[in-house]
């Protein structure tokens, strides 16, 4: 399936998907298995399962429920 749309978020690349935009990729250059924080913009801190890769996932998924 092809992208309907496609952004750079902070250091990730964003890709949607349908008219609506039903699903949300990031993909995240060189992150390991685990949760992306950004204790720089406030958003966690990095620990072994929680990656300071310069994006919220947090915040990311909010944004997209419209929390």
């Amino acid at each position: 399936t092809t992208a309907t749309a496609t952004d750079t978020v902070g250091t990730a690349t964003r890709k949607r998907y349908g008219a609506a935009t039903a699903v949300e990729a990031f993909d995240v250059q060189g992150m390991d298995h685990g949760v992306p924080v950004d204790p720089k913009g406030g958003c966690g801190k990095a620990a072994p399962y929680a990656l300071d890769v310069g994006i919220c996932g947090a915040s990311a998924a909010a944004d997209f429920f419209k929390l």
